[in-house]
């Protein structure tokens, strides 16, 4: 299983941004191989960190070069404060939580 997680601090959302975040959400949640969404908070809730995760990295490059992604990262400097993104292979996950894998 494949996560990439966009840990961010929100700026000033547009117009634009709205478009293009919801295109990108409703693209990754239907695509055959996406499993799951986890969006973390910081205590002060300044900090996000929004997980997609994914069966294999031939999903996440069909997201990574959707136009509305690519039109997105053209942006990250007019909508965020700060950001960083991370893509990780997940190689067990365990425990009662309803995001947990079991």
């Amino acid at each position: 299983m494949i996560c990439c997680a966009f840990v961010f601090m929100p700026g000033q959302y547009d117009l634009e941004f709205t478009r293009l975040d919801s295109a990108i959400d409703i693209y990754a949640k239907a695509l055959p191989g996406f499993i799951k969404t986890v969006k973390w908070f910081s205590d002060d809730r300044k900090t996000i960190n929004s997980m997609y995760y994914f069966q294999n990295m031939e999903t996440v490059e069909k997201l990574k070069n959707l136009p509305a992604h690519l039109k997105a990262k053209e942006g990250v400097n007019r909508w965020y404060l700060d950001y960083s993104v991370e893509v990780f292979e997940v190689i067990t996950q365990y425990g009662k939580s309803e995001n947990s894998g079991n």
